[in-house]
């Protein structure tokens, strides 16, 4: 994480899964999540989200279950 970061939030997609917060999950949000970052999100078993600096800038970073090749995930993120 960037030496700046001034919070951190940790998501374990697989607890959450199983919890009422599993809600969070349905077809609109799994298709928005695979479209910003490229992969399903059951192929994610964590994804930290940090704050950075004054500005309070996002960073983030996935941690997956298995190696996936950057060329799979770029091609499947929506275009910028």
């Amino acid at each position: 994480l960037p030496g700046e970061t001034t919070a951190l939030y940790r998501c374990d997609i697989e607890q959450i899964r199983r919890t009422p917060g599993a809600i969070f999950f349905d077809r609109t949000m799994l298709e928005m999540f695979r479209r910003s970052i490229g992969l399903e999100a059951d192929k994610v078993a964590v994804y930290f989200h940090a704050f950075v600096g004054e500005t309070r800038d996002p960073f983030g970073v996935v941690l997956l279950k298995e190696p996936v090749l950057e060329k799979e995930i770029v091609e499947k993120m929506a275009p910028t």
